[in-house]
Parts: C-alpha cells; sequence; structure tokens
C-alpha cells in the first residue's frame, strides 16, 4: 500500500484508489503520516484538525475518524505490508515502511543526489522532483495543513535548485528553461530562483532577458513588499554586467570634401628684382 503526501492526499493498493473519507478524516491520515513512526498526542491531533474552535464532540469525532481509518486500511490489506494504526502514549501512532510514503522518498531521493555527483545526481533529483503531483497535502483544509505545506514546498524548491546547478554545470542550459521559468512564475518573491533563471537565460545567450528579468523582480520587491534585492540576487545583477559587451566607440566621420583642386594663385610677371 502506498501514500500520497506531495499533492492529493491519497492511497492506492495495488492499482487500485482508496477512498480515504471526507478532508478532516484525510487530514488526521495526513498528520499522522507526516509524523509516521512517532505517536501524535491526541490534544495536538485535535489542535491540527480544529486549530482554536474545537467542538464540544472533537473526542469523539476524533475516535471516529480513526476507526474509520483503521477500517480502511484493513480492508486494503495494508496490515500484510507492514501497515498499523496503533494507540500509544495518549495519542495515535501509524507504523508504515518509509519507502510506502512519497514524501519519504522524495527526502530520500535528494540525499542520495546530493551525494551523488555527475548525471547520477541529476537522475536522482529529477527521480525526486518528478514524485509531486500537486502542492502537497491538497485538500487538507486548516492552519496545519497551510504551515506543512509551505514547509515542504521550501524543500522542493531546494531540490529543485539542486537539480538547476546540476544541469548548469554538466551545460545542460536549454532543458532547464520551461520549467524553470514556470516555478519562477509561481514563486516570484523567491530570489533563488530568479538568480538561477537569470544565470540560465544568460548561458543560453539571452543576456538582455536575464537583466530584464532583474529589473522587474526588483521593481515587484520595492512596489509590493517595501525591499530591495538581496546580497545573491545583487551579486547575480553585477556579474550580468560585467559580463555584458561594451560597444565598440563610434568614430565621427567629417563629410568628404568634394574633390576639386585648389584654385591656382595668379603668378606675378617675374621675381622680385627682375625686370620686365
Amino acid at each position: 500500500m502506498d501514500f500520497q503526501l506531495l499533492g492529493p492526499v491519497g492511497a492506492t493498493a495495488g492499482r487500485r484508489r482508496v477512498d480515504l473519507g471526507p478532508p478532516r478524516q484525510r487530514c488526521v491520515l495526513a498528520v499522522l503520516l507526516v509524523e509516521a513512526g512517532s505517536a501524535v498526542p491526541t490534544e495536538q491531533l485535535i489542535d491540527r484538525l480544529w486549530e482554536q474552535h474545537p467542538p464540544r464532540e472533537a473526542r469523539s469525532t476524533l475516535y471516529s475518524y480513526v476507526t474509520r481509518i483503521r477500517a480502511v486500511l484493513q480492508s486494503s490489506g495494508a496490515a500484510a505490508e507492514g501497515v498499523a494504526l496503533v494507540r500509544r502514549a495518549g495519542g495515535y501512532l501509524l507504523d508504515v515502511p518509509p519507502e510506502q510514503v512519497d514524501l519519504n522518498r522524495f527526502r530520500r531521493l535528494v540525499k542520495d543526489g546530493r551525494a551523488a555527483g555527475g548525471e547520477r545526481a541529476g537522475s536522482l533529483l529529477r527521480r525526486a522532483l518528478a514524485l509531486w503531483k500537486a502542492d502537497a497535502l491538497t485538500g487538507v483544509p486548516g492552519m496545519w495543513a497551510e504551515r506543512t505545506r509551505a514547509q515542504l514546498e521550501d524543500e522542493r524548491v531546494m531540490a529543485y535548485l539542486a537539480y538547476a546547478d546540476n544541469r548548469v554545470d554538466g551545460g545542460r542550459y536549454e532543458e532547464l528553461l520551461p520549467g524553470l521559468r514556470a516555478l519562477a512564475a509561481s514563486h516570484p518573491f523567491d530570489e533563488r530562483l530568479t538568480a538561477r533563471l537569470m544565470t540560465v537565460l544568460e548561458r543560453c545567450g539571452r543576456q538582455a532577458e536575464a537583466l530584464h528579468l532583474y529589473e522587474r523582480v526588483r521593481t515587484q520587491l520595492a512596489e509590493q513588499l517595501g525591499v530591495d534585492p538581496g546580497p545573491e540576487l545583487r551579486r547575480r545583477h553585477l556579474e550580468l554586467l560585467s559580463s555584458a559587451p561594451v560597444p565598440a566607440p563610434m568614430v565621427l566621420v567629417p563629410r568628404q570634401l568634394p574633390r576639386q583642386l585648389p584654385r591656382q594663385l595668379p603668378m606675378a610677371h617675374g621675381f622680385p628684382g627682375q625686370g620686365p
């Protein structure tokens, strides 16, 4: 049985997609999957489900969610694969083999990719990024999901930056442009992505576009956040400016005078002191 967090929260048994119930029930499963192998106290689960306004029947409702999740796991044959949801230390623990959760596979591939080099590193990082189907925890409501989603998205961006650096080092610029453009557009204030995109544009011979991108981001930062670009982005901008070709100086050539022999001066009738 496989569990998905890097996109809509879900589970599959073989090729069959498992019905995990309503959004709050999926939130319970998501919390237990993110914390897999560790007991999550009941109060913490209630807080993550309802934040500051839990209903009076919060505990009984949580218990019903847990009961239904257990039933789903049992009917899907999860126990035979080492998956179990158990009561532990005033809370609940989901025992699941790490490789059966896409988030764990993503993190392992990124770690291995960072430790490798060359084409192997690029292949591992590309496989890690391919595990993302949409925004993490899609369909799960609440502030806990929003915070966790933001944290996981930062892990995704960091993995993509490592992949981009690997491709640039290998001279594989053009293949990066579509994905890097899309990611930078969806994270307009992430200066790390802007700096990498400027580098790739410059390596592709699009220096003017890279400089225009910097000016656009600098304006957005000033107008919407009231800040200037950070050190990394400013440094990348200065490097681009210093490597820009210097235009040849303009030489002003006067208009050519008409080809005409000078008029002959009138000659005297003789040299000085010479008589007629």
